[in-house]
């Protein structure tokens, strides 16, 4: 008798045990549910409140480092749209037009030059669409990836990766071009001054680089610094590279982009049947809505 009795009374622990368990299960799977629910809405919210912020771009001039926002937030908008094809939304095409770039003289261009040998995110000043679009959201962090691997062989130490280095090394591009220039020309058939000039401009690039990347090119002599930097010359094109081709990020960042459709006076955006925006077009502009001119490094 005594050994059935404690056999019930396990038996009921252990069903009283496996009833805990399951309610303890069902209770994590509904407020997990929940929350995923919630996290869902919260992602829809946002979404609505993205499609009502870009109607309000229509007509509007803005500044181009805004304009890289925008872009941000139309890769992720079409991003959702495609993970969520049941809400009923459409990717938004945008196209950012260049033209007045190519037609007006007093334009300043975003390139150091129009060569193949650069990565541009629009090489000719050809329009930005959704096809290059997700490329220049994502350009520093690439320009900073190909900083860092350059870092990994010796050439600069790994704590001057960083933008703010991306930004003196644009600012002083030209100067690094020059030098790469100069380093192919023959110096036995110059003038005394013209030898002066010569190596008067190759220390000066040689201290800038010295500065921005902690390298020590400059050398006792003009000579021996030159022979510094020609021997790391392969890496010095490929921090020019990078240079030039953050300098059209920063040209673009200083530009100015007008909400209009290709014909002047005609909505920037588009808008679907569902009310929703279904297209956005931008174009370059001299002047924002005060009057104020771009200015270009």
């Amino acid at each position: 008798m005594e050994n059935a009795t404690k056999a019930l009374l396990i038996a009921a622990g252990v069903l009283i045990g496996i009833i805990i368990l399951s309610m303890l299960l069902l209770g994590y799977n509904q407020i997990s549910n929940y929350y995923q629910q919630q996290s869902d809405n919260l992602s829809l919210r946002q979404i609505v409140e993205l499609n009502k912020k870009f109607t309000n771009y229509d007509g509007k001039t803005i500044r181009g480092n805004e304009m890289l926002s925008v872009i941000n937030s139309v890769v992720d908008y079409n991003t959702w749209v495609t993970q969520n094809a049941n809400e009923g939304y459409e990717e938004i095409q945008l196209n950012i037009s260049f033209e007045m770039s190519k037609t007006d003289s007093r334009w300043t261009s975003f390139h150091i030059e129009e060569s193949s040998s650069y990565d541009y995110l629009f090489p000719n000043n050809s329009p930005i669409t959704n096809t290059n679009m997700k490329k220049i959201s994502t350009r520093k962090n690439d320009l900073l990836t190909k900083f860092s691997n350059l870092s990994q062989t010796g050439f600069v130490s790994s704590n001057v990766v960083s933008e703010n280095t991306l930004q003196l090394l644009s600012s002083n591009v030209h100067t690094i071009r020059d030098w790469l220039t100069r380093s192919t020309q023959k110096t036995n058939d110059m003038s005394q001054s013209q030898k002066e000039r010569y190596d008067e401009n190759n220390v000066k690039a040689a201290k800038i680089i010295d500065k921005i990347l902690q390298t020590k090119f400059t050398d006792n002599t003009a000579e021996e610094t030159q022979r510094n930097m020609l021997a790391q010359k392969s890496k010095i094109e490929k921090i020019e590279q990078i240079a030039a081709e953050y300098y059209e990020l920063t040209q673009f960042k200083r530009t100015y982009f007008l909400c209009e459709g290709e014909e002047t006076g005609k909505s920037g955006v588009l808008i679907a049947s569902n009310g929703k925006v279904k297209a956005m077009n931008f174009k370059i502009v001299l002047n924002n809505d005060q009057g104020h001119t771009i200015k270009f490094n």
